[in-house]
């Protein structure tokens, strides 16, 4: 899927070698030969929602919480732009995990220098830390880390506190059965929190659920519905906190 091409509101610069690699992971199937769980659905709404993201002019950097052994975050470091940093923060609860995270990363590597890996509990990093790792807000967030309610629910207010205008987060596992706890951290967040910053469920797919900053979700709604093949995938509407969103299935 592209964009039409239209023309940005500022003009973004990418690296060659960087978009070489980008279609090698997800054309050519380099992700499928990294250990984890990711549908290839949720990879190429990423990649078309970040090609949006050049046309609507969301500018910002990039985040993981919650990186296991790299499947998702490689993808999310190869789409980066010229002078965006791309930041990644897990525990890594063995060193075998960490080393595989490592040597997969290592085997995609970029020219124009290396993601920062925070070796850390997320809830022990703060919005300030975040905001300046990165030297600014975040225009892609993924909430992959723990997965208990305290754990997700904190990152999620965490990518909402560091969030660029037009900017989105991707919340993983919210409709696992197995992780009850990311849906009632998602639900707490939207029903019982009056402090949250005025976002958006857009779209559902692959597993994930995705997030924007109010008054961006229909455009990306639209973009998306304009172009999906509805007779290759199935594709709902549906509505969530009382806001319409696609759901791709």
């Amino acid at each position: 899927m592209t964009p039409n091409q239209e023309t940005s509101a500022k003009r973004v610069l990418r690296s060659a070698r960087g978009e070489a690699l980008r279609q090698a992971y997800i054309d050519d199937g380099g992700w499928e030969k990294v250990d984890g769980w990711l549908y290839l659905k949720a990879l190429r709404l990423t990649d078309f929602i970040d090609k949006l993201q050049d046309h609507f002019g969301v500018l910002g950097n990039i985040c993981e919480i919650g990186l296991y052994f790299g499947k998702y975050f490689i993808f999310l470091n190869l789409i980066k732009r010229i002078n965006e940093k791309v930041i990644g923060i897990d525990l890594f609860e063995s060193s075998d995990w960490e080393k595989r995270f490592y040597d997969n990363l290592g085997a995609w590597p970029r020219d124009d220098g290396d993601p920062m890996i925070i070796r850390r509990n997320s809830l022990e990093v703060t919005a300030k830390e975040l905001l300046e790792w990165a030297g600014g807000p975040y225009r892609l967030f993924s909430v992959d880390g723990g997965h208990s309610c305290e754990v997700a629910l904190n990152d999620l207010r965490l990518a909402h506190e560091v969030l660029a205008d037009g900017g989105v987060i991707m919340v993983d596992d919210y409709f696992d059965p197995k992780f009850p706890g990311v849906s009632e951290a998602v639900n707490r967040f939207y029903l019982l929190s009056e402090n949250h910053r005025d976002t958006v469920p857009f779209l559902i797919t692959g597993n994930k659920l995705f997030i924007t900053t109010s008054g961006h979700d229909e455009r990306y709604r639209e973009a998306i519905r304009t172009a999906l093949d509805e007779d290759e995938v199935e594709v709902w509407d549906a509505e969530m906190f009382g806001h319409r969103l696609t759901v791709i299935l």
